[in-house]
């Protein structure tokens, strides 16, 4: 009997030993998952490229699930993307800097304005009447370079999004990639 406990008892150190595994390795997984998280989830997204409207870039936009893709060119030489009615995009040639886009909703005498998220080249923000029962919109601007010229990708103004419609599309905004 004692053989069998020592036997089980040495089995069960052993066991939990093992599973407790290495924290170095446990460490390094984590970083590595980390990681690859910041990566942009494109799988429900499919790839357009923009050639035929004059822009030499690719951009990933919703799938077909999400409703069928209108692409236009827009007044202002841009080309407009819009599926469904949670994404809509404008990506405008020559267009403005991020700083000269903030300069403008900074001076805007109607919206109140809230940068919910931002780096160097792109925000995320929503935009509110001060004292008003409207809801809010969120929106997003991006200034991003294709071929040494300066492009903006930004939500459509005339449309409305939540807060989570603005972040897929300002993710979409960031896959524009030169030819």
């Amino acid at each position: 009997m004692k053989t069998k406990n020592l036997l089980l008892v040495t089995s069960l150190a052993i066991l939990l030993s093992a599973c407790g595994g290495n924290t170095e390795n446990k460490t390094e997984a984590k970083k590595a998952e980390t990681e690859n998280s910041s990566e942009a989830d494109y799988s429900q997204m499919q790839k357009v490229s923009l050639t035929e409207y004059n822009i030499p870039a690719e951009i990933f936009i919703p799938n077909e699930s999400k409703g069928k893709a209108m692409i236009t060119e827009s007044a202002s030489g841009g080309v407009e993307i819009k599926v469904g009615d949670r994404f809509g995009i404008e990506v405008v040639p020559f267009g403005l800097s991020k700083d000269e886009f903030k300069a403008e909703l900074d001076n805007d005498l109607v919206y109140t304005i809230e940068y919910l998220e931002e780096d160097d080249k792109s925000i995320l923000y929503k935009k509110s009447i001060k004292d008003s029962d409207i809801a809010p919109e969120f929106h997003f601007f991006l200034e991003t370079e294709i071929n040494g010229d300066l492009y903006e990708v930004k939500s459509l103004s005339e449309m409305e999004f939540n807060e989570s419609a603005a972040g897929e599309m300002l993710k979409s905004a960031k896959s524009l990639k030169g030819n």
